[in-house]
């Protein structure tokens, strides 16, 4: 009971208030500005792209974005992307399109890939088909990826694979037509 008493006698009932003061997070048009200043040191890139690729808005991933539609609602998504020093590596950059396909991991690169030269450039090529799911068309990813400076360039067509297939020489002039530019 004298416990009890003591609990009793010691309960407060003043409330304090405290002023906490506020993070300095940047403003986002700091943070925009960062981000934009980055892409400023990336080299910027130039090509020529078929009047059939559908220019698409850039997104703050994409240098370049296109679509080719069929009339029988096949589509090939076409993008071009950069990323800082080697981008996790060639092979984990494979095996990342063949996860997007529904295919196996590899551990090896030689099968998977051809070297080609293109506009003065070695470009590593990457044509990827999956076996189609029950209701769905198979689906194909061609891919090139070069490094220029410090920076790992990806232009990939992903859609349907016929129509995909039928655009392959198209991506190679496109990629023949790329030109680097240094910011």
């Amino acid at each position: 009971m004298a416990l009890m008493m003591f609990v009793l006698s010691c309960k407060r009932t003043d409330v304090r208030e405290y002023e906490a003061p506020k993070e300095n997070f940047p403003p986002k048009t700091a943070v925009r500005d960062q981000i934009e200043q980055a892409f400023a040191q990336t080299p910027s890139i130039q090509l020529k792209a078929p009047t059939a690729w559908k220019g698409q808005p850039p997104t703050p991933m994409r240098k370049a974005s296109f679509v080719v539609e069929a009339e029988d609602g096949a589509k090939v998504d076409i993008s071009v992307t950069s990323f800082p020093d080697a981008s996790g590596g060639l092979l984990a950059n494979i095996n990342r399109w063949r996860a997007q396909l529904g295919l196996a991991e590899t551990e090896l690169l030689e099968p998977s890939i051809e070297r080609r030269m293109l506009a003065g450039r070695e470009f590593v090529i990457v044509d990827l088909v999956n076996e189609p799911t029950t209701g769905s068309r198979k689906q194909r990813i061609i891919g090139a990826i070069v490094s220029v400076q410090d920076e790992t360039w990806f232009f990939k067509m992903t859609g349907d694979d016929a129509l995909t297939a039928a655009q392959k020489p198209a991506f190679f002039e496109v990629l023949e037509s790329v030109q680097f530019r240094s910011p």
